[in-house]
């Protein structure tokens, strides 16, 4: 298993390379790119940087995903936000 610092760098370069690419395909990725984090931040209850994740997921679906892949960060991002305002 990968220590969090090389899962870290790791998504950066594939963040950077993917928001560069030139193809609607790659470009596609970053939805999973920013979800993937989220998922990990919600669990350890970093839950403000998981919805900023989200956002970006959902920024990223309107742009090259589905609308399913739209509903579902944007159902995140409630769900985070309801979280939230439960508090600890």
């Amino acid at each position: 298993m990968l220590d969090q610092k090389t899962q870290l760098h790791m998504r950066s370069t594939g963040v950077e390379n993917a928001s560069t690419a030139h193809d609607d395909r790659t470009k596609a990725w970053m939805i999973a790119l920013h979800v993937s984090p989220s998922m990990f931040l919600g669990g350890k209850n970093r839950l403000t940087e998981a919805v900023v994740e989200f956002q970006l997921a959902e920024q990223w679906a309107e742009r090259r995903g589905t609308e399913r892949q739209e509903t579902l960060a944007r159902e995140a991002i409630t769900e985070c936000g309801k979280a939230l305002a439960e508090g600890p």
